[in-house]
């Protein structure tokens, strides 16, 4: 008989109704568009990164991308 732990169901529960955490260490040219993605579908976002420049430039593009999203579900016939 299978065990699962409980730790394991509550993350299977987060992921599925994405309210879990995504962490992204590195937010250039693999990171960035991951973690927009993940944006996209409703995660949280921690994004990791040492450069200071590119961690801002990434915090404003991943906001401006999510207010268009909103701008144009907000336009969009329901």
């Amino acid at each position: 008989m299978s065990h699962t732990p409980p730790a394991l169901l509550t993350l299977q529960e987060k992921i599925k109704d994405c309210t879990a955490m995504v962490g992204v260490v590195g937010l250039g040219y693999l990171g960035l568009p991951f973690a927009v993605e993940k944006a996209k579908v409703g995660f949280r976002l921690l994004g990791i990164e040492q450069n200071p420049r590119r961690a801002e430039q990434a915090a404003i593009l991943i906001r401006e991308i999510l207010l268009k999203l909103i701008e144009n579900s907000l336009k969009s016939p329901s």
